[in-house]
């Protein structure tokens, strides 16, 4: 999972869950998918990049889930790092977690292959 940043003021754009395999790097276009939203489509050309989490790669476990203290800890840091009109009562400001145009066709082939026609009887 990565949190994007694309604005001069401080607070990220986007989070997003990309493929193991996909380089999310500044500057570089980074396509995104609403997959509750399948006709939105989204480019992002981050300016700043932070990897939020990671506990498997390659099949490795890379990081230990947090005890309880920690997942506390981890989420009151992770929250001020959000723009406060996200949690506006009155009017807040959305904030949105995409996934990666690779991953997203990853899904769409993987529920192609296991969705199996049906008999309307």
């Amino acid at each position: 999972m990565y949190r994007l940043y694309a604005h001069k003021d401080g607070y990220p754009s986007v989070d997003i869950l990309a493929r193991a395999d996909e380089e999310i790097a500044v500057g570089k276009p980074v396509y995104l998918r609403d997959f509750a939203d399948k006709g939105t489509k989204l480019m992002i050309k981050p300016e700043k990049v932070e990897r939020v989490l990671e506990l498997i790669s390659d099949g490795k476990e890379v990081k230990k889930l947090y005890n309880l203290h920690e997942a506390r800890e981890n989420c009151e840091n992770q929250v001020k790092k959000l723009d406060p009109k996200i949690f506006d009562l009155a009017n807040p400001k959305g904030y949105k977690v995409y996934i990666t145009q690779r991953l997203y066709d990853d899904a769409e082939k993987v529920m192609e292959e296991n969705n199996i026609w049906r008999e309307i009887k």
